[in-house]
């Protein structure tokens, strides 16, 4: 059985290229290939924007529905309550928004009170002992410098 496939046979030693030009098609190739990935990755970025952009209108009508349906499930409880009680709504609904705004300003205080707690407390910390250190290392290498020229 004969083989049938064909190897080329090997460049002659003038054909091969140099070193220099081995470099230039090595970093071309390179480029290529970082090309071609930034093309992807554009084309990808493109795609997840489209996505991204979807998921935002999506969450904004759904934040709205919940508003209007919390609108509505409130007025349905002050038309059961005052239907309920026997008296007049509007008192009702008074009794309700000030219900809302007592439940707004407990959790504005629970906010406030979480803003007064740090954050990032231990890094913080972390990066004032590098600076320390730092500061140390170069007064450490100035004081070695200058010893260095005194002694010459």
């Amino acid at each position: 059985m004969a083989n049938t496939y064909q190897q080329a046979p090997p460049p002659a030693a003038e054909e091969m290229p140099g070193l220099p030009e081995s470099i230039r098609l090595m970093l071309a190739s390179a480029a290529s290939y970082l090309h071609s990935r930034l093309q992807l990755f554009g084309l990808e970025a493109k795609d997840a924007g489209i996505n991204y952009v979807k998921i935002v209108i999506l969450l904004i009508t759904a934040l709205i529905a919940l508003v209007f349906s919390y609108v509505f499930l409130v007025m349905a409880a002050v038309f059961a309550v005052a239907w309920l009680v026997h008296g007049n709504w509007g008192w009702v609904l008074f009794g309700f928004g000030f219900l809302h705004i007592a439940a707004a300003a407990g959790c504005a205080l629970l906010a406030k009170n979480r803003f007064t707690t740090g954050s990032f407390d231990a890094t913080i910390a972390e990066f004032k002992k590098d600076k320390e250190w730092l500061s140390q290392t170069k007064t450490a290498s100035r004081s070695q410098t200058l010893s260095v020229v005194k002694t010459n």
